[in-house]
């Protein structure tokens, strides 16, 4: 059907029970993040709070989070190829960068290599944590970033 006002009510309905334990609304620049561990390219488990820091030795690092649904379209690989060409500026400023996928770790393994990708690609299989931090369905295009 062509009831397009229907399906944006739908997805916000679904945003706003999704986001229901989240006060401030959908993750924006700058935010602090809840606690976020998932299994990177090879089944190693990443926490996002380990760049945290918090002693006088480690003050922490910033974090570059990017999600993409699917390493095998086009428009999430030239994603992906624009942070691997900017990769050497984030470490210069000292910031870590890490892409997060609906992809398994295997698939991710595979994407990393053939891209040549110099970050972690973190696995969020069911999309628990792209739920959680409320990212909109449509930026992942076509594809379903919300089940």
């Amino acid at each position: 059907g062509g009831d397009k006002g229907g399906e944006i009510a739908a997805q916000e309905s679904a945003a706003d029970s999704a986001g229901a334990g989240i006060a401030t609304g959908a993750a924006r620049e700058g935010d602090s993040l809840p606690e976020i561990t998932l299994p990177n390219q090879k089944g190693d488990l990443v926490s996002i709070s380990s760049f945290k820091g918090g002693s006088f030795f480690n003050a922490g690092k910033p974090v570059v989070l990017f999600f993409f649904a699917g390493s095998a379209s086009p428009s999430c690989t030239k994603e992906c190829q624009a942070f691997r060409d900017s990769y050497a500026k984030f470490k210069e400023k000292g910031a870590e960068v890490i892409g997060v996928s609906l992809d398994s770790p295997t698939f991710n393994a595979e994407f990393k290599g053939k891209e040549e990708l110099p970050f972690d690609l973190l696995s969020d299989e069911g999309g628990s944590i792209t739920q959680k931090l409320q990212i909109p369905k449509d930026a992942f295009g076509l594809l379903n970033g919300r089940q």
